[in-house]
């Protein structure tokens, strides 16, 4: 398979996510059907758009960065998109995560750091149906039973598996579980995607989650937990049991800042009333510290001894040099 190559003599740093997506826009076009991909090449590095493919089970592209000096034995790490905002235009979402997978985002630099190929899915977020907040893996995204946006959660799968493929013929092995990171938006996907598919996950790292954890109980103080604040609805969603074994055991990192004050209860995109009233109830109405430290205590008590909880100091939402040589730290713990 013959793939277009693009050289630049570009430093990473000031590579813009629009030239890079103009340069791909330019090849699809010109050469509509002829690539199964197209290969950007900065610094050794490479960064390849990978098209939509409904056969092999998702409806929209990914992107693959892959670092010069990548490990021929490697994991995948795996980065959610986020675009911050609603846009029906599908460049837009395809911009940002063109800048996730290349700019030094916390993702990136771990990818970089420690020669990880990065996958970056593609997923819209629609203005004309602005409550789907896929980004996040809301409920109303997670329960889209019809059309492109059908179950994304399924179509991430898919794309891990077409990208180890890729990987592989590219001399690259990689792991069966994969590398889980994200921030804000992307960090409740992480901790969501953790538990609808524990078994493919290798370690986690979540941020910005506005103090709220998935927690693996179906009740609490007499209020039904459905997704995604729980696990009552766990089997019709998924159509199958909630496999807490394989959770616990996946090491996780969630994080926030301690002057974070960016509460998704109180925009319906992110919960709807009843979901906000009943994190209130459950966790608290103070974000910060109140329902970050009953999160950490609920975990505790269902025993999850794989999941470390941080709070930074003097920090809003946002993450800073630290944050990501924590992170990257966290992962590179991992592949011992």
């Amino acid at each position: 398979m013959q793939n277009t190559q693009i050289k630049s003599n570009f430093m990473k740093k000031t590579f813009s996510p629009l030239l890079l997506l103009i340069f791909f826009s330019f090849y699809s076009f010109a050469f509509p059907g002829y690539n199964k991909y197209s290969i950007l090449s900065f610094d050794g590095d490479s960064l390849r758009k990978i098209p939509a493919n409904p056969g092999a089970g998702f409806n929209y592209p990914y992107l693959l960065y892959i670092p010069k000096e990548v490990n021929t034995e490697s994991t995948i790490l795996v980065v959610p998109n986020n675009t911050g905002t609603v846009n029906d235009t599908f460049s837009v979402h395809e911009e940002e995560a063109v800048e996730l997978a290349t700019r030094y985002r916390i993702g990136h630099k771990v990818a970089f750091n420690l020669k990880l190929p990065l996958l970056v899915p593609i997923f819209p977020r629609p203005l004309s149906d602005w409550k789907t907040y896929t980004h996040a893996l809301n409920r109303k995204t997670i329960l889209v039973d019809s059309g492109e946006m059908k179950r994304i959660d399924l179509q991430l799968l898919a794309m891990i598996e077409d990208a180890r493929k890729k990987l592989e013929s590219l001399g690259i092995t990689t792991d069966e579980k994969v590398f889980l990171n994200g921030f804000s938006a992307s960090g409740t996907f992480s901790n969501r995607f953790a538990f609808l598919h524990p078994e493919i996950i290798k370690a986690v790292a979540s941020g910005g989650v506005n103090g709220i954890c998935m927690l693996p109980f179906s009740e609490l103080n007499g209020k039904t937990l459905n997704y995604p604040l729980g696990i009552a609805d766990y089997h019709k969603i998924t159509g199958y049991d909630f496999n807490f074994e394989k959770y616990k055991i996946i090491p996780q990192y969630i994080y926030m800042g301690e002057k974070d004050d960016n509460d998704a209860t109180l925009f319906r995109d992110s919960y709807s009333e009843e979901e906000s009233n009943i994190i209130y109830d459950v966790l608290g109405k103070l974000m910060m510290p109140d329902r970050f430290n009953q999160s950490k205590l609920l975990y505790e008590k269902a025993n999850l001894v794989s999941v470390e909880f941080k709070v930074y100091n003097g920090i809003g939402h946002k993450v800073d040099s630290l944050i990501v040589n924590d992170v990257c730290e966290f992962f590179k713990r991992q592949l011992k």
